[in-house]
């Protein structure tokens, strides 16, 4: 999640010592799981949005872990396992994650299933197989699970926060990693990441001010598309801003090799987002010029009257200075536009 404005100090970066993410759970497969099938259902998205929903539901009335907390982790993985199959025909998966909030109430998940959707075409760049993939996916998910320990008028909270309120925020990496902890030895590397994504490689982040190898790999990875997510969303203390060149300006917070592995794979508007020109026509993304991902090739859908188009407009808007990408789109803002999804396919 992203920083919210506050005028308080930074805490001294505790000395913590880097705990290398082990082979038990970094390759903990949940193929192994009896019944457990891979076969992406119609929509993995909603899956995954169904099981965090219900994850943090659980949590909210057992803070302190408890049995069906472990259960519904189970509940966890399968959804990563599925995002994961689905990953190689992920278009539409990473067009839901790219687009508006259904509800502002509800950010904390919808950021966790976006950015756990979005880390799995970073992590492939980045070489990571299948069971890395869903360790990344899966921790993901879990993230900002500690958040159920924050009041939500701190959490959801329009106005800058008050030096205290962001100490309470800056504790929910530390909340999440004990409550996973307490699940068992099975749940400690996802522990382990899920309580440094937001650290820092020069020592500003939290909750202990790590930097550089201090870091675990994996924590940067999930770091990064944490912030990117966080910057092109909505929330209730904040507008969406421009999350690549965001990123760009951060690189020195992850490094050069992790921002170039999502600047390659999420690029600006990725193949599949629909998005809304400037001119007001709507438009499907189909290509991604690299050189310039802010300018991608498009398929116009929708006229600026609102008026579905019989033939698909092609359209390189790096040929076209005057037309740019003003916003994605999801489902929800489709609907508030009177679009219908099915208009765009």
């Amino acid at each position: 999640m992203a920083k919210k404005a506050s005028a308080s100090t930074k805490k001294p970066a505790a000395k913590t010592a880097k705990k290398k993410v082990t082979k038990r759970a970094s390759t903990k497969s949940v193929d192994a799981l009896p019944g457990v099938q891979f076969a992406p259902p119609v929509d993995p998205y909603e899956d995954a949005f169904q099981v965090v929903e219900t994850l943090f539901e659980i949590a909210t009335r057992n803070s302190c872990g408890g049995s069906d907390l472990i259960l519904h982790l189970t509940e966890v993985e399968r959804a990563a396992g599925r995002l994961v199959a689905a990953l190689d025909d992920y278009d539409s998966v990473v067009g839901r994650a790219m687009g508006s909030y259904a509800e502002l109430g509800r950010f904390v998940v919808h950021h966790s299933v976006n950015v756990a959707a979005l880390v799995l075409p970073v992590g492939r760049e980045l070489g990571y197989d299948d069971g890395q993939l869903r360790t990344l996916c899966a921790t993901s998910l879990m993230h900002e699970l500690g958040t159920v320990r924050i009041p939500p008028e701190i959490l959801l909270k329009a106005d800058e926060l008050t030096g205290e309120e962001w100490e309470l925020m800056r504790r929910r990496p530390i909340h999440t990693r004990d409550m996973l902890v307490q699940l068992g030895d099975a749940y400690f590397d996802h522990a382990e990441i899920a309580h440094q994504v937001h650290e820092r490689m020069d020592g500003s982040g939290y909750p202990e001010g790590l930097r550089g190898a201090d870091i675990l790999p994996e924590a940067c990875i999930v770091g990064a598309v944490d912030f990117f997510e966080a910057c092109i969303h909505e929330r209730p203390y904040k507008t969406a801003t421009d999350g690549i060149r965001s990123l760009v300006e951060a690189k020195d917070l992850f490094g050069d090799k992790i921002v170039k592995a999502v600047i390659n794979t999420l690029g600006f508007y990725p193949v599949g987002s629909i998005v809304e020109l400037c001119n007001g026509e709507v438009a499907k993304v189909v290509a991604v010029n690299k050189a310039m991902p802010s300018k991608p090739v498009v398929e116009i859908r929708v006229d600026a009257r609102g008026r579905r188009l019989t033939e698909p407009r092609r359209t390189d808007l790096q040929q076209a200075w005057q037309i740019y990408v003003i916003r994605p789109l999801s489902e929800h803002s489709l609907g508030k536009m009177n679009i219908d999804v099915a208009d765009l396919a």
